[in-house]
């Protein structure tokens, strides 16, 4: 999972999209379309965004929609970069290997610690 892919899309759906609408064929500098559905993919399975499955045939193609309550929890709590780079730091510290649901908790606690 490409952390910094999640972080972009998230900013990229509160800058520029619209409550109900599907983003077709969202286009992000230095990502194939393919990394982009997937992790549209992923994201709406962990609860973060709207998202639709539009593939036909062999095509890999994810609809992206409206920003979930997780996922604006999970924004808010990484758009300081000192939180964002403590939380990658942690992910890099742990092989990768540390699920979702568990960074997602790191980066609010991180982000309780800086401003609590």
């Amino acid at each position: 999972m490409k952390m910094d892919l999640i972080k972009d899309i998230l900013i990229y759906l509160e800058e520029n999209g619209r409550p109900g609408e599907l983003i077709r064929g969202l286009d992000l500098e230095g990502y194939s379309s393919e990394e982009i559905s997937y992790h549209i993919k992923l994201m709406h399975e962990c609860e973060l965004v709207e998202a639709r499955d539009s593939g036909i045939d062999q095509v890999f193609l994810w609809y992206v929609g409206d920003i979930r309550c997780k996922g604006h929890e999970f924004l808010n709590a990484i758009r300081n970069e000192s939180i964002w780079n403590k939380l990658k730091n942690k992910l890099k510290e742990e092989g990768g290997a540390i699920p979702f649901s568990v960074l997602s908790s790191l980066a609010v606690k991180y982000a309780e610690q800086k401003y609590l």
